[in-house]
């Protein structure tokens, strides 16, 4: 009697768990898991909230702002598979750097301000959140 009652608690704790991360609150503050310089398809892919715009791999919101060379490295600003390059990131952590074209529009979305809140951890840079 005791296995099964200490199994059910188990089992009710794990439910409730799945539960909470399935609301909308947490949901639409997720930012993504891939790596930098991994394949994305799009800024929420990443873990740092910017697929670079020219290449498709995941960089650091201020480094693809950046970062020039020879074409097929060339970051251009993040938000690949949009229209016209992003630099929200950036701008939600008051980096002022944006990539010739690119633009600022979405700072306060949850995902922007999720990558936002893990790259200031990650690099020690201040951030306050919108």
């Amino acid at each position: 009697m005791k296995f099964s009652a200490s199994f059910v608690s188990v089992v009710i704790v794990a439910l409730f768990s799945i539960t909470v991360e399935a609301t909308p609150a947490n949901t639409l503050a997720r930012r993504g898991n891939q790596f930098v310089t991994g394949p994305c398809t799009q800024d929420s892919d990443c873990q740092q909230g910017c697929c670079a715009f020219n290449t498709g791999k995941c960089a650091g919101p201020a480094i693809a702002q950046t970062r020039d060379g020879i074409a097929q490295t060339r970051d251009g600003g993040c938000g690949f598979g949009n229209a016209q390059p992003n630099c929200n990131v950036a701008a939600a952590l008051k980096l002022n750097t944006c990539a010739p074209g690119a633009s600022s529009s979405d700072t306060s979305s949850p995902q922007v301000q999720a990558a936002a809140k893990f790259v200031s951890n990650l690099d020690g840079i201040p951030f306050t959140p919108a």
